[in-house]
Formats: C-alpha cells, sequence, structure tokens
C-alpha cells in the first residue's frame, strides 16, 4: 500500500508514526510539509529520511504538488485539514480513484468558522474526503457535523513516540521539579501558568523548580522569575530525558485540541495536570488518579494543585506515575500503523463512502 501525506507543520512524534508506518511490510510513504517554522525550530534532518518528499514555505506549489502524486501513484491520501487550497486542488486533480483521508484536530466549538463548514461541508468537503482521521472524542463529535458517518471517523490521529519516551534502566532518575513543554503563547496559558507558579512559590516551604521547554512571543515571561528555569526549544531526540528528569507536567492551555505532550508524559512516568482545554486529557489523564484537571484561566486554582502535588509522599507520587505509564498504553507507534493500515484496507470505495452518510 502507498499512502501519501499532504501535511502542514512537521513535528518529532509524527516523524515517529510515520517511520513506523513505513516500516510495515508492503507499504511506502511519501509526504508534503511546510518547512520548520522559527517557533517549532525542528531540525530538518529529522524527516530526511523519507523520500520521495516535498518541503514547502509559504505556499504549496500545485504543479509540484500533482507531480509528486502522480509518480509515487498513492493508494490513499492523508491531508492535514481542509484549509490548503493547493491540497485541495491536487486533491481534485486526481486521475483515479483513491481513498482521501481529512485529518483534523478541531473540536466542536459553534465557531462561526466552523458551522459555515457545517452550512457548505456537501459543496466544499463531501467531493474531496472519503474519510475522516481524527485524535479523539472531542473531535470526532467535529467530524459527524461534517457529514461523516461513525464508520468512516477513525480515531487516535496523534501518538507520542512510545520507544523514544519509555524509560529504560540507565535513564535520568526523576527530579522534583515541574515541566511545560508548548508555544508560548496566549492560548497555551503561559499567563496563568507564570501567575500560578508564583502564588505556588509563595505558599510552599520547599518550591520545586519550572522548567519551561519552547519558545513563542511570550518568551519574556519565562525569564527572570524566581524559580524558572527555562530550557529554550528542545529538539524531540533531547526531549525524553528532560521528561524524565521532571516529576508533573504542567499544561494550562486556554485552547488545545490534543496536546501530544500529554502522551509523551504519561509514558515518561509524569504525573500531568492539565486544563479542561487540553483533549488529550479526556483519554489520558483520569483525575486524582494519575494527574489533576483545572480549570482554565485560573491561576489559584492551578497553584494549589501543583502545590497538592509537590506535598505528596514519595510512595504516592510513584503510584500516580505507576497510574500515568499504565494510561498511555492506550496507544503506541507501531499500534497507530496497524490500524491505519488495516482501516484504510477496508475503507469502502471512495465514490460512496461519504454519499452512504447522507
Amino acid at each position: 500500500m502507498r499512502i501519501a501525506v499532504l501535511w502542514q507543520s512537521m513535528s518529532g512524534y509524527f516523524n515517529a508514526s510515520l517511520r513506523a508506518l513505513n516500516d510495515l511490510p508492503g507499504v511506502e510513504v511519501c509526504l508534503a510539509h511546510r518547512s520548520p517554522s522559527p517557533d517549532a525550530p525542528f531540525d530538518p534532518t529529522l524527516f530526511g529520511w523519507l523520500n520521495p518528499q516535498y518541503a514547502w514555505d509559504h505556499h504549496p506549489s500545485v504543479p509540484r504538488l500533482e507531480a509528486l502524486l502522480k509518480d509515487f501513484d498513492p493508494d490513499a491520501i492523508l491531508v492535514n485539514s481542509w484549509h490548503v487550497s493547493a491540497y485541495r486542488a491536487a486533491l481534485k486533480r486526481l486521475r483515479r480513484p483513491i481513498t482521501r483521508v481529512l485529518c483534523m484536530d478541531n473540536p466542536w466549538l459553534g465557531t462561526p468558522k466552523q458551522w459555515l463548514g457545517r452550512l457548505t461541508w456537501r459543496q466544499y468537503i463531501r467531493p474531496l474526503f472519503d474519510m475522516a482521521f481524527v485524535p479523539g472524542e472531542r473531535q470526532a463529535a467535529f467530524a459527524s457535523r461534517l457529514g461523516f458517518r461513525n464508520s468512516h471517523i477513525l480515531r487516535g490521529l496523534y501518538c507520542a513516540d512510545t520507544n523514544a519516551f519509555t524509560r529504560t534502566s540507565d535513564a535520568t532518575s526523576s527530579e522534583k521539579a515541574f515541566l511545560f513543554v508548548g508555544r508560548l503563547s496566549t492560548e497555551k496559558g503561559m499567563s496563568t501558568l507564570i501567575d500560578a507558579y508564583a502564588r505556588y512559590r509563595r505558599a510552599s516551604p520547599s518550591p520545586w523548580p519550572l522548567r519551561i521547554a519552547g519558545t513563542g512571543p511570550l518568551l519574556r515571561l519565562a525569564n527572570g522569575s524566581p524559580g524558572i528555569e527555562y530550557l529554550g526549544f528542545v529538539q524531540p531526540v533531547d526531549m525524553p530525558q528532560v521528561m524524565w528528569a521532571a516529576t508533573s507536567l504542567v499544561l494550562p492551555s486556554r485552547f488545545e485540541p490534543w496536546g501530544v505532550a500529554v502522551h509523551e508524559a504519561t509514558i515518561a512516568g509524569l504525573i500531568p495536570i492539565c486544563s479542561v482545554a487540553v483533549g488529550a486529557a479526556v483519554h489520558l489523564v483520569q483525575d486524582g488518579y494519575n494527574g489533576y484537571i483545572v480549570p482554565v484561566d485560573n491561576p489559584g486554582e492551578l497553584a494549589s494543585t501543583m502545590n497538592s502535588v509537590s506535598r505528596r509522599s514519595t510512595t504516592e507520587i510513584e503510584g500516580m506515575q505507576r497510574a500515568s505509564r499504565q494510561m498511555s498504553l492506550q496507544l503506541s507507534s507501531t499500534r497507530w500503523a496497524r490500524y491505519l493500515v488495516d482501516m484504510l484496507a477496508r475503507a469502502t470505495s471512495p465514490t460512496t463512502s461519504i454519499s452512504e452518510a447522507c
């Protein structure tokens, strides 16, 4: 089976998923993707193993996409959202029936833009896509509103690099520290995090440090505050060591469709503290069992939860860390690849799959 992937920004975890896919017997993968951005400066050699591929900067070229797809002759195509006009154009020009999969991670929020998609899906989505691939149930609810019936909605779009984040016997021992991983931006709840951490330090006799890994427009908030250790942007190959050296991941996002860092953290055995906006928390965080769910934009509640975690005994912390590892086993890179190939092999004809849902 030949699978073409038309993506936007690449990442370490998705690179691992594509490797697992390409490693399956009889499977070949080709890739088109946006070049790394300043806010996520991944080493481009990370994806260099994948051939053929086309990396674009601002807007992909339709002729180049057409040439890529013509030469590769895929059996299925994964497309990262429907917003890239060149990808839509390339899909319209396919010369033979191919299973076309819409990959989407936004949950249904009832925004005007989503209602527009809901009202116009027959014109703009139905002719282009046969199936939807989503991270979890919040996104599946949106896909169903776009006309995909349940049998044509695949779950588990995002998966961490399970091999990389699984602790080995010689892995760095956990230190008593909180960790934030992500873009330093408003939607990630950076202001809330910094405020909450300052409150936590004032209330705790022995406060843990807060390590921040990432870059973005709110970088100034990560520098100079007592107890905060700014790590900068961490390349995927180094992130497991960063996670293994912490105790708890803090992700107070205001908007977070999924959050693969939560899966990475549970594999690594961290105690996640997530806002209710984090989509991955629905599947990977059991409140009070392996982590905690907190309200959005509530630094007082977040500070209290951080204090509660840091005051737990070593035995209690180790118990929650074991629970996190158990929760992480729901997903793996190899399982992701096998599931996708199995579902694509079972897919109905592209000319009838969506029309049957009407």
